[in-house]
């Protein structure tokens, strides 16, 4: 409470000229002590709005330090990650519960864009029995950012690498009579060759307990040129697993 506002409520009630705590010297340079002390109950009411407004200090600089530490959080830390698939991609390397081994194996690029917000289309190019042969494949989003469908049959995977430009498609393909086909890819925005992201995908395809030595890693090339005697076409839908089989 002001102290000239104590003074102007208790002038002319006969108390004190001076309202002041006991023992302060008044107008005359003497001490007086008439009537009740005023300062008594003022000091309670200070020192409750003290601690009041102590208590507000308190909250207040706890709401600005979770406020500052979600701040400091990365977005993305709160919620999935939607991945960039969209562009041009190189398939680095195969790994498919089946038999992958013949060789030789040669990938080219594969180009994926957005059809709507939720439509994507992906063109492939591939050699099946000496042919070069293209595709399109439609597949959706889901309510999970990193997981797409594709044919409501393949569920497919997003997982992004430490490594710049580099991402694993996870493919669960149900196949038919009830077997399943499990397949994964390390898809890189360059050509060349990555040891950290292959050393990556390695680490996937143990996690996902699938055999090291059933790995493939393709040649790269940028265009498909079919053998003598095999021309290039737009063929029907191959299934998942041939089409991936015979790259």
């Amino acid at each position: 409470m002001d102290v000239d506002l104590a003074i102007r409520m208790w002038e002319g009630h006969g108390q004190c000229q001076v309202c002041t705590s006991p023992g302060h010297r008044g107008h005359k340079g003497r001490l007086e002590r008439s009537g009740p002390s005023l300062m008594q109950p003022a000091g309670d009411l200070l020192s409750h709005e003290h601690s009041a407004g102590m208590k507000t200090l308190l909250l207040t600089l706890v709401l600005l330090g979770l406020v500052a530490a979600l701040q400091a959080q990365d977005p993305l830390s709160l919620q999935p990650e939607e991945p960039d698939i969209t562009g041009k991609w190189y398939m680095k390397a195969i790994v498919t519960n089946r038999n992958m081994t013949q060789s030789p194996r040669l990938a080219f690029p594969l180009t994926v864009t957005a059809q709507g917000d939720v439509n994507f289309e992906t063109r492939i190019t591939f050699m099946w029995r000496g042919g070069c042969h293209k595709n399109t494949l439609r597949f959706q989003k889901t309510r999970d950012p990193s997981v797409y469908m594709f044919w409501n049959l393949t569920r497919i995977h997003i997982e992004k690498l430490s490594v710049k430009g580099h991402y694993i498609c996870y493919a669960e393909h149900q196949l038919l009579f009830g077997e399943n086909l499990h397949m994964g890819y390390l898809l890189g925005r360059t050509p060349e060759e990555n040891p950290k992201a292959l050393e990556e995908f390695r680490k996937f395809a143990q996690r996902k307990r699938f055999p090291q030595e059933k790995i493939v890693i393709p040649e790269q090339r940028e265009h498909c040129v079919p053998k003598r005697g095999h021309g290039s076409r737009d063929p029907h839908f191959l299934p998942l697993g041939q089409a991936a089989e015979d790259i």
